[in-house]
């Protein structure tokens, strides 16, 4: 057999991330399969893209967001010669009988949300020349900050419910959305010493008010993209190529591959998980802030 295809009874609608790393999987099997992989369409949520008038975005991820350092062929061009392994669902972390290989092997290859190191995804060219331009037009030393906004409400310091809508806030409570807000762009960077920044770009679902001038964000350029998802990415490769990157999460790390880990930092001391899962973070939430400088394996 040539090909390896994983045959998915029942793909999970989700965002570009979590689809990113379903993909890791097949990526890092066949390589331990010595296969080619067959890249299958991934069913996008539509609603974080902010396309509500479809219930997914059916899209080959890998060409039309992102380039592979791999030998692939897509699903419609290949029909025989395939070896193929089926699985019930295409969350595979979910999974109890994954050797340990594969999932060291899909970690090394995917990386956010897995591991600290530089991952091998690249940036479709369309990402990439918007990034640059966007890169080219600012000064340097440059911060790229990405404030990423959990899919949840929180009704009281101890209570989490999850709620649809990547934008549901509960805008009665001190929440993640009050503690960003009262963070001053300029106070949340000082706390970098003897770092004298000339421009600071900023990826978020929502725009940031009352920023000075050198401080930009997507809504200060002129592009108009088919879905958030493209906005999504090309802010992540501004803010990984900029002089100093911050993020969100413990576990929000370097998006595209790079050349070297540069300088990286993080807002808050919790994984992403933890959010979803519902244990106790109101104490980290709930802090100064402050920034946490993130250690990477440099190898990528």
């Amino acid at each position: 057999m040539k090909y390896l295809k994983y045959e998915i009874k029942k793909q999970a609608i989700e965002g570009i991330n979590h689809k990113r790393a379903c993909l890791s999987y097949l990526l890092a099997d066949s390589i331990i399969e010595n296969k080619i992989p067959v890249i299958h369409k991934s069913q996008l949520e539509s609603h974080y893209g902010m396309r509500t008038d479809q219930e997914f975005i059916s899209s080959y991820i890998i060409g039309d967001y992102y380039k592979i350092p791999y030998r692939f062929v897509y699903e419609e061009d290949v029909d025989d010669d395939v070896l193929i392994k089926s699985f019930e669902h295409d969350s595979f972390w979910d999974y109890d009988d994954l050797s340990d290989e594969l999932i060291e092997l899909t970690s090394k290859i995917n990386c956010v949300g897995m591991r600290n190191r530089i991952p091998i995804w690249e940036p479709s060219d369309f990402i990439k020349n918007i990034g640059d331009k966007i890169l080219n037009s600012l000064e340097r030393p440059l911060v790229g900050i990405h404030l990423r906004k959990p899919v949840f409400k929180l009704n009281d310091p101890n209570s989490w419910s999850t709620c649809e809508g990547i934008d549901s806030w509960d805008k009665n409570t001190d929440g993640i959305e009050k503690i960003l807000d009262d963070m001053k762009i300029e106070s949340l960077v000082s706390k970098l010493k003897n770092f004298d920044w000339k421009n600071m770009f900023i990826g978020c679902i929502t725009d940031v008010i009352n920023r000075n001038d050198k401080v930009k964000m997507m809504s200060d350029y002129n592009y108009v993209f088919e879905n958030n998802y493209y906005k999504f990415l090309v802010e992540q490769y501004v803010i990984d190529n900029s002089d100093i990157s911050i993020r969100t999460w413990k576990d929000s790390t370097i998006h595209f591959k790079k050349e070297s880990v540069g300088e990286n930092y993080y807002l808050f001391d919790i994984h992403m998980d933890e959010l979803s899962t519902g244990q106790d973070v109101w104490h980290e939430l709930g802090r100064s802030s402050e920034l946490y400088p993130q250690k990477y394996e440099e190898e990528s």
